[in-house]
């Protein structure tokens, strides 16, 4: 069975291509592969591409992306694709299901799903994106998407869930929605202000990117856990 990106028995960090990989010109990787995804991506002049990144599942918000896609029906020039892995059987299956109804009933052209993307190459999607969106409604302690979003891509919009707050600060690393039962809407708002101004884009991916170098390379995470266990002994 092929593996796609976002399985519940995907490579932990460790085993996939190191965050800093991407420091410095994370183009150079997105030229290398996907030949088929960056052609859709390059192919509409002035397109803004929103991605979301990780399994179709309940807990990681994607009725909440879907939702965000249509409220962006009479702006044809934003695109949204879901990269990650779709189930095929149980209550997760009838949750995509319920995603694609919806798609249905609301005759969205806008929105692709890319489940055939490797975690192992999932990391080469990320500068595809204008801004990736981690919609999370369950409080997970430290998710790796955002890390990765934020070095690949630069500019993320993510709920105020787990541990994601620990180190995504409103308007200075990325922007932080509180109000989650009106996430779609505030995201909305958000983007279209995002791109009205560059240079706020530019100061999200500029400071994104020194959280990663001065928080969270493989040098100081390493040097953090010494310091726990140096403190156990």
């Amino acid at each position: 069975r092929r593996q796609n990106a976002g399985e519940s028995d995907r490579p932990r960090l460790m085993d996939r291509p190191a965050i800093e990989s991407l420091i410095g010109d994370p183009s150079k990787h997105f030229k290398k592969f996907l030949p088929r995804e960056r052609k859709k991506i390059e192919k509409v002049p002035n397109q803004k591409n929103i991605f979301f990144v990780g399994r179709i599942v309940p807990e990681k918000g994607v009725d909440k992306f879907i939702k965000l896609a249509n409220l962006f029906k009479d702006h044809p020039e934003f695109r949204f694709f879901c990269v990650g892995e779709i189930a095929t059987k149980g209550d997760k299956f009838k949750y995509y299901k319920g995603l694609i109804s919806f798609i249905k009933k609301e005759k969205l052209k806008n929105i692709e799903f890319w489940d055939w993307v490797s975690p192992f190459k999932v990391h080469l999607v990320y500068p595809m994106a204008d801004v990736v969106v981690v919609p999370s409604r369950f409080e997970d302690p430290f998710p790796i998407v955002p890390l990765e979003a934020m070095v690949g891509c630069g500019v993320v919009i993510v709920s105020a869930k787990g541990g994601m707050r620990e180190y995504l600060i409103d308007e200075k690393n990325a922007i932080v929605i509180e109000d989650y039962k009106n996430f779609e809407y505030i995201a909305k708002e958000r983007l279209l202000e995002l791109f009205k101004e560059p240079k706020k884009m530019e100061k999200l991916k500029k400071n994104a990117l020194n959280t990663i170098k001065k928080e969270f390379t493989w040098e100081k995470v390493v040097a953090k856990l010494e310091e726990v266990y140096e403190n156990l002994f």
